[in-house]
Order: C-alpha cells, then structure tokens, then sequence
C-alpha cells in the first residue's frame, strides 16, 4: 500500500518550481498595483475637487475685494460733513464726483422715501425719479431696514437698459439714518475682473445675484456641458461674504476626466511593464538557479572532484560570510568609539603583591575624551595615571570600582578644567576598568539658575503678602496717630512723641511700597514714554543726589524705541541704581547712564535665563566702584540683602529694581568685577505706539 502511494506520487522539476514561486510571488504584487492605481485615480480626482473649490474661492475673494473697497469708500463718503449742510450740497455732489475718478460707477444719494437727491451722471439740481426696485433682492430697502451696508442684485439701466448693480450705504446723524449713499456700476465691471484673473484651461466661470441671474461668465472649457450633468465634482457654488453674489465653477466631463484618464493610463501602463520587466527578470534568475543546483545535484560531468568541490566551496562562503561580519561589527564599533559625543577612557588595572589596585595604565582614550578633557591620545596611551597629574577623585571612584565590582554613576567638579562632569565606571571585564563621561557644566548653570528664580519667586509671593498686611496695620496706626496729633497741642512734648511714630510709621510705609514693589503688586499707571526724555528730566535730581566727586555721565543714544510703563517706575529705578553705585565707589569716580536699542536673538537668550528674544531698550547704569563677589551677585535682589554697614541701607533698593523690571515684562543683567565696577543692564520690552505728552512737572522727583 505504501509503494503505491509512492508510485502515485507527482514529481515536478524545479523550473516548473521556481515558476510557479515567481507567478505566486508576482500575483499579490500586481493586485497590489492595481490597487494602489485606483486609489491614486481617486486622489486625483479629490485634488481636481479641491482645486476647482479653491478656485472658486479665488475668484469669489476678488469680487468681494472689489466690492469691499467700493463700500468702505462710499462710507468715508457718507461721512462727509458737507451732506449734513443743505447749503453745501452742491459740494458734495463735487465730493462725490471724485468717487468716480477712483472708482468707475456713479454715485446716487437719496432720501428715505428712496427718491434720488442728485446723481453724479447728471447736473446738479436735476429733477431725479425714485431708485429703480430691482428683482429680488433690492439693497435700498435692507440698508434702511438694518442700517449695514448691502449690494443689491442685477437690474436694467433705465435709460441704455444695460445691466447694472447698487452697492448701497447708510448716511446716519446722531445715531439714525438721514440718507441712502449708493454707487451704480455696471456688470461690465465684474466681466473685466474675470477677464483679468487667470483661470484655469477647462475651467467655465459664472457671477450670479440671488437669483441666480448672470451677471458676468468666463468660459476657458473648449467642451459643452451637457445637460443633466449633476456630478457634484464637477460643479462648485461658492457664496459671496459681502454680498448675496454666488460663484458658480463649471467643468465639463471631458475636461474633468482627462487627467484622470491619462494618469490612470500612464500608470497601468508601468504596472504592466514592471511585472512583466518583474516575471522575465524573475525567469532569467530562475534559469541560473537551475543550473546552479544542477550541478550542486551533480548533473555534471561524472566524478567526485566537482563533489569535493562544491562542499569547499560551500565551507567557504560560511567562513567568508563570518569574517564579513565580523569586520562589519568592527567597523561599526569603531565608528561609534570615534563619533561618540561622551569621553570614554578604558585603563588596565595594575595590583601590588596583596592584589590591590594601587595604579591605572591608559589603554585607550577616544575623540570626545580627548575634547573634553585636553589630554591627547599620543601622549598618555600607555602612561599611568599617577603620572599625568590627574585629580585624585578620578582614581578613588576607579579603586571604588575596583575593589567593590559595581559600577559607578555620579557627577564631579574638575577644578582644574573647571567643568562638571557626569561619570559612569564599571569593569568591562576582569582586570580593567572603564568611565564614560560627558559635560554637565551648561546643565548644572541653568538647574543653579532655575533655582534661584524660583527662589526669587517664592520670596517674592511672600513678601507681597507681608506688604499687603503690614501696610492695612499701618494705616491704622497713621490714622490714630493723626487723630491723636490733632488733639494735642503742636507745642507739647506729647506732640512730638507723635511726630516720632508718625515718622516711623512712615518710613516703614515706604519699606511696605518697595515690598510691594519687589513682588510686582504695586498699583501703576503705565504709559508711552519715550526713556531719553525721562532720564533727561531726572538728571538734575540724581547730580544732587550723588557726591560731587562723582562724574555722572549722560550717554543716551539719538533714536531709542518707546517703552510703556509708569514714569514714576523709571524714576525709582534710576534712584536706586545711583545710589548703589554711589555707595560703591570710594572718593572720586564715575557713573554712567546711558540707553539704546537691542534686538536679542535666541543665542543670546540661552546664555542668559530670564531673557527672551525680541526688541527691547536698554537702561544701563555703571560704576567704576569695588565691584561684587559671585557670592554677591547671587543673593542682590533678594529682599533685605546687604552688604552696606548697620543704618546705612534696608537692603531693598534692587529687590525693588527687580520688581519693577519684571512687573513690565523685561529683565535685569548684571556684570561685576571686584575692584574694577558694577553695570546693571535694564531690558525693558519695546512698545509699538507713540510716545504720549509728558504734563508739566513730571520727569523729576521731589
């Protein structure tokens, strides 16, 4: 039984084999094609759809341009004074006149009994009938109605019957409608503007009126449409936002279809070609594999040379194939050591006698470590790393490593390449020792300066709320102690006890207002200013306000941007500012104030936080006095901070400088240099309007 089912057995060759595998494999490619051929008539067709819709659109935004221009100039028009003056009527039937030099069309103004005044087309004072009432829809009645502009549907002239439209706006006085304004143009006009766009070939164009009459066509179509042709992609009505104007977008079948027709052709046509390029390249190969597993089956010449032969060569292409891919993988990890953005250092660990490691050799070291650390790979292969200087911590976390098997992840200050570092030891495998590392620096700067804005913040939050209650508990205490000052006679020693709160509540008024400052709470009253006009008129103030040892210098630049902010707000940031780097400099000095234009870009803004891109005016105030610390420099704008002796300052001048920048939007920095001098730099946003009158007596401070 089972010889027989061995004997019924079908054999079939492998060029029958490989056939079939190329017909099976070529079947789900065509369909495939097919596929993907339909589906791109169907895109073709959807983007012939939306490019008649856009079209359309175009078309529709050119009318409505047209048309939009005519009504906001007839509005200036009604507007005019001259119409509210019976006696001046006539010159504004001249007014109106010149409409018609700008615009082709005449100009009709009439009462609200709809009977014509005057008509620009004939003399002055000649006697006019009522507005002719269009079919369907009429302007006139819908301005008087609503009190908006309208444009009226297609009429007849009344005298050469050509076909014209009423573009029709209110003439209102105190708030009601005296008059109608309207402009007579004729259809012509819009059959110009059509002539005058480029519409596509094939494409048949059609202003209408709300009752679908044609008041201007453009055919580019070389076909006839056919009756009954209802396909909704072949026709596109797109509805006028000024008017009740439709545009209507024919396109005849032949035309529609074309491209479709020539792209779904040219595309079958390369479906066909590539199978069939694909079924006899497929066949070729199919031949060579025959021959080739012909002779591996031995339909050779007899013989067990070619036997041997083939089972080397077989052996071979293994092997072959192995060193391949292990040069492959060699090169890829070259590539990688030597592109890698993160140092990489591999060291082979040297052991004393008690088998510690007491000393590294520098195996291998790549581009990025090189970069980012300064050594170069020709001098310090080999070497051991208690030879080359380097910092202890990189040895103790190598011996960490070492001695307890885990790796290491942590990050390091390298004073001398003054650099944070982000650090990862480990053993790749017994007997050495590898760091990976890159550098921190610009991350740990911004974590730093992220929080001390933060800190700035919060402190901020705080301070304003102290303020706001501080403040109500002092305006308690002014006001009893103005009461109680008002019953005692101005003489008595009671009297002057009062003086003494009211002067101390005062004072402490004043420190509550710069709190309140610092904390952006301060009520303001900004305007457009122009800072050269409003430092100009505080200089006298602020050359009494500083020792005349001090050589204050004026440095404004000619043209600088307006600012808008409250006036008194620049007047606090420039007292302050002085101050400080009055009490910086020591004897004799000098300090400068100077403004001009800046354009920040993004560069500049990623080096410097609290910074933003744009336009601003920069306020700069410099000293040439002790300068600052960096210990300093961190902590100035916090409230109460200062280095000035006891009685000497609050420590709320810059706290309320920094207040008062944010609270316009704009930012402070700040460069100093111990010994040689401090300069705060303003950054206030540029503002886009004009600079308002300053009144008498602003611009300085008493």
């Amino acid at each position: 039984m089972k010889s027989g089912l061995r004997r019924k057995a079908k054999t079939i060759t492998l060029r029958a084999f490989t056939t079939r595998f190329i017909l099976l494999c070529v079947l789900p490619l065509f369909l495939l094609a097919l596929c993907l051929a339909a589906a791109h008539v169907y895109t073709l067709q959807t983007r012939q759809a939306r490019e008649m819709r856009a079209q359309a659109h175009n078309v529709m935004q050119a009318v409505d341009r047209d048309l939009s221009a005519r009504i906001s100039a007839l509005q200036v028009l009604a507007g005019s004074p001259l119409i509210d003056d019976p006696p001046r009527l006539e010159d504004f039937y001249k007014e109106a006149r010149g409409f018609r030099a700008h615009f082709t069309g005449h100009v009709i103004l009439a009462d609200m009994d709809t009977r014509m005044v005057f008509n620009t087309r004939v003399p002055f004072g000649t006697q006019l009938p009522l507005l002719p009432v269009p079919k369907g829809f009429a302007a006139a009645p819908f301005v008087m109605e609503t009190g908006k502009p309208a444009v009226g549907d297609m009429f007849p002239g009344p005298i050469a019957r050509e076909p014209l439209v009423a573009i029709v706006v209110p003439v209102t006085h105190a708030g009601k409608i005296q008059a109608l304004l309207l402009s007579i143009v004729g259809t012509a006009q819009y059959q110009a503007l059509l002539d005058d766009l480029a519409i596509p070939e094939g494409y048949c164009v059609t202003l209408v009126d709300s009752k679908k009459a044609g008041m201007a066509h453009r055919n580019m179509s070389d076909g006839e449409k056919t009756d009954g042709d209802t396909d909704p992609g072949k026709k596109i009505t797109v509805t006028s936002s000024v008017s009740h104007w439709e545009i209507v977008l024919d396109v005849s079948s032949r035309d529609y279809f074309r491209p479709v027709y020539m792209a779904g052709a040219g595309l079958l046509m390369a479906v066909v070609l590539v199978v069939s390029a694909s079924i006899i390249g497929g066949r070729l190969m199919g031949e060579k594999l025959v021959r080739f597993v012909a002779s591996l089956t031995g339909k050779q010449p007899s013989g067990t040379f070619s036997e041997r032969i083939a089972e080397i060569e077989k052996v071979r292409s293994v092997l072959d194939k192995a060193a391949r891919d292990r040069e492959l993988s060699m090169e890829r990890y070259r590539l990688l050591f030597e592109n890698m953005n993160e140092g990489f250092v591999l060291h082979e660990i040297i052991m004393d006698d008690q088998a510690r490691p007491v000393d590294f050799c520098l195996l291998e070291i790549n581009p990025a470590a090189e970069h980012l650390t300064g050594l170069q790979r020709s001098e310090v292969i080999g070497r051991r790393v208690s030879q080359m200087g380097t910092e202890p911590f990189w040895i103790d976390h190598y011996v960490n490593v070492v001695r307890s098997g885990e790796p290491v992840r942590l990050q390091e200050y390298s004073e001398v390449l003054r650099k944070w570092f982000d650090l990862f030891v480990f053993q790749p495998k017994q007997g050495y020792c590898a760091t990976v590392f890159f550098d921190i620096t610009d991350r740990v700067k911004l974590e730093s300066q992220i929080r001390q804005t933060q800190k700035m913040e919060a402190v901020g939050t705080l301070a304003g709320g102290v303020a706001h209650d501080y403040n109500n508990m002092l305006s308690v205490i002014i006001g009893y102690t103005q009461i109680a000052m008002d019953k005692t006679e101005p003489s008595g020693q009671l009297h002057a006890d009062l003086m003494e709160v009211m002067n101390a509540a005062e004072r402490s008024v004043d420190i509550t207002r710069q709190l309140l400052a610092f904390a952006r709470k301060q009520t303001i009253a900004p305007k457009v200013l122009d800072l050269n006009d409003t430092v100009d008129g505080m200089l006298k103030m602020l050359r009494r306000l500083i020792s005349e040892e001090i050589d204050l210098a004026w440095q404004p630049d000619c043209r600088v941007w307006p600012v808008h902010m409250d006036r008194s707000q620049i007047d606090q940031l420039l007292v302050n500012l002085c101050v400080n780097a009055r009490d910086a400099i020591e004897g004799g000095g000098k300090l400068i104030i100077e403004t001009k234009n800046a354009t920040l870009d993004a560069a500049y803004c990623s080096e410097h936080p609290g910074a933003c891109p744009g336009d601003f005016v920069m306020l700069a105030v410099s000293d040439d006095g002790c300068g600052m610390d960096r210990q300093t420099l961190d902590n100035i704008f916090e409230p109460f901070f200062t280095t000035k002796e006891l009685g000497r300052g609050t420590g709320l001048g810059l706290s309320t400088v920094y207040g008062i920048v944010k609270q316009n939007n704009g930012f402070v920095d700040v460069s100093s240099e111990q010994g040689k001098g401090t300069t705060f730099r303003i950054y206030l946003p540029r503002h886009q309007g004009t600079v308002e009158e300053m009144s008498p007596g602003k611009g300085e401070l008493f």
